[in-house]
């Protein structure tokens, strides 16, 4: 009888076992089509605009929201960017700023920015944009100067520029709207004043607003470019160089590698005379020794999804996710420690909450004990003989307490 009982039991546990099995597997396979679409997108999700979603529990279009930024009309297909270290414009006396094109090197506090943006439009119809272009730490923080917004042809496109949670936003118009699925291109030319920090030694300049954005960016390049002439003997780019899945790196890892390039005008990658990844020689050019000597040095970054996200994966997957863009390098342009135009980095909420909660009482009780006991009885070095003794003084009063019980003899 007790047999048959145990295996009674031994059946039943092995049932709900596949029964359990069989949900997790169902539920991953769920998350797989829910998330996920080869070749063919599927029908429209609505629009709105969903922080958080269980796509587990609910129809296939809700589904779809399985990002902050998704569900999305629309993805950015390419993001070209172009920094550069640039004069600071002349203010007149009427109050109106005057272009300068050429400068000094210890005057170049400002920086020149050229955003290319590819716009994938997948639910048309889509009429414009909004993009965050620069800081603003003060309400009268210098504003960047937009030079012009334009689309792919050269055509310009209508524009406002606004602050918004200390930062700067461009809001512009599509002309035509995009009525159907389609790409449309938008060129960006603006300046950000007081934007290049540090001193003599070493300049950094931060484009926290860079990894911002509504929609996954498929893939990004980013440059920056030095004065003609200009020898730098140590740089640091980030995002860091990371080889990405496919092409030598781990599974899932997206492809952030800079590169030295040098030529007589600054671009891209392709559009530059000579490029290099390799850590030694790339050193040597941007020093501009061998055969970069008295050219246009530029540090090119490259942003790309892993090889099998290229090709079977969803919609959703971007490379906006690596982090700000930030780049320092010695000697320093200009002698600039506290820029208008930065904001100021941020503490990550629980590194307070850790000084909060831990470290200011341990400190505390280090004092107190310090104060009240002395530095003897605190250090354990310093208390070696006072415990020990202790120790003998309490197993002499408990021998003592036996022998008076009689539970002890001589």
């Amino acid at each position: 009888m007790a047999s048959r009982r145990l295996a009674v039991v031994l059946s039943l546990l092995f049932s709900v076992c596949n029964l359990t099995r069989a949900h997790v597997v169902s539920n991953q396979q769920r998350l797989q089509m829910l998330s996920h679409f080869d070749g063919v997108l599927p029908a429209p999700a609505p629009l709105v605009h969903t922080d958080s979603y269980n796509p587990l529990f609910s129809t296939a279009d809700h589904a779809r929201a399985w990002t902050p930024n998704y569900p999305s009309p629309y993805v950015y297909e390419q993001v070209h960017v172009k920094f550069a270290a640039a004069c600071q414009w002349q203010k007149r006396p009427d109050g109106m700023y005057k272009k300068i094109d050429n400068c000094d090197h210890d005057e170049l506090f400002d920086v020149s920015v050229e955003l290319k943006i590819q716009y994938a439009v997948l639910q048309p119809p889509k009429t414009g944009g909004v993009k965050s272009i620069g800081d603003s730490p003060e309400e009268d923080s210098p504003p960047p100067f937009v030079n012009s917004v334009t689309d792919g042809k050269g055509n310009p496109l209508p524009w406002n520029l606004f602050r918004q949670d200390k930062e700067w936003f461009l809001h512009y118009k599509f002309s035509p709207a995009v009525e159907e699925r389609a790409y449309y291109t938008v060129l960006i030319n603006f300046q950000l004043q007081q934007v290049l920090q540090g001193d003599d030694g070493e300049n950094k300049f931060r484009a926290p607003w860079l990894a911002e954005w509504n929609a996954p960016v498929k893939n990004m390049h980013v440059t920056w470019a030095f004065p003609k002439g200009f020898h730098v003997d140590k740089f640091e780019v980030k995002p860091e160089n990371k080889a990405g899945e496919g092409r030598g790196g781990e599974e899932g890892e997206i492809h952030s590698i800079s590169s030295v390039c040098c030529g007589q005008t600054a671009g891209h990658e392709d559009e530059m005379a000579r490029c290099t990844s390799d850590e030694d020689l790339g050193k040597e050019w941007a020093d501009q020794r061998g055969q970069c000597k008295n050219t246009v040095v530029v540090i090119s970054t490259a942003l790309l999804l892993p090889e099998s996200e290229e090709d079977f994966g969803a919609v959703d997957d971007g490379v906006q996710s690596t982090g700000v863009y930030e780049i320092k390098f010695k000697p320093g342009l200009v002698e600039n420690k506290n820029p208008a135009g930065v904001n100021e980095e941020k503490v990550r909420w629980w590194v307070w909450l850790l000084v909060l909660v831990v470290i200011f009482p341990c400190i505390g009780a280090i004092i107190y004990t310090l104060g009240a006991y002395g530095p003897e009885n605190f250090f354990w070095t310093g208390c070696l003989d006072s415990c020990w003794a202790d120790r003998n003084a309490h197993k002499d009063s408990v021998d003592n307490l036996d022998y008076m019980d009689g539970g002890k003899s001589n």
